[in-house]
């Protein structure tokens, strides 16, 4: 019986190493192409998709952003990166009572030879235990049916693939930041 479970447990840790390997090669930027963007349109297209859920939610949107700023990058990575960081403050957000302290401000700005672009929100925030396995595969904070733990893990996946960093900074029960520092040579 014991070399049954042993089996069964190498297959599902094989199944898991598949997926992994799977995910990372979503992110893979090499075969996807590079252009010239507009950074703030790529942001703007991004939140597009999240009108609605702004406005059911109640959540003001503060985006600050130099309107002629290029980068060369993959406009397509940019947007699910955008897409899961704003998704994931949304989520914060929904559950705070008071609707008129609801706020995601989006900064892009320029500082030294970085463009750094952050995701801050003003709702629950994430505990130092937490902030730890943020970006780790299936981990995920979110009720069950929720979430599955992949958005970060693909975020942190997509930053690093086009070498770029990323950093959280949070106050558990205040707030929560995102940064995102691009090199400018990019």
């Amino acid at each position: 019986k014991k070399i049954k479970y042993l089996n069964l447990m190498e297959t599902g840790v094989d199944l898991i190493n598949n997926l992994i390997q799977r995910l990372l090669n979503l992110t893979n930027t090499s075969s996807h192409a590079f252009s010239r963007l507009n950074l703030k349109n790529v942001l703007d297209e991004s939140l597009e998709f999240l009108k609605s859920q702004l406005s059911s939610n109640r959540i003001t949107l503060s985006v600050k952003a130099p309107e002629e700023l290029f980068i060369y990058s993959n406009k397509y990575n940019l947007i699910q990166v955008f897409l899961n960081l704003a998704i994931n403050a949304i989520d914060s957000l929904k559950d705070k009572e008071t609707a008129a302290e609801k706020i995601l401000a989006i900064t892009i700005a320029v500082e030294e030879e970085n463009i750094i672009i952050s995701f801050f929100d003003n709702g629950c925030g994430i505990d130092a235990a937490t902030q730890e396995k943020i970006f780790a595969p299936f981990f995920t904070t979110k009720p069950s049916g929720s979430g599955n733990g992949l958005g970060l893990f693909i975020v942190d996946g997509i930053v690093s693939a086009m070498n770029y960093t990323i950093a959280l900074t949070s106050e558990h029960g205040e707030w929560t930041k995102f940064t995102i520092r691009i090199p400018t040579d990019k």
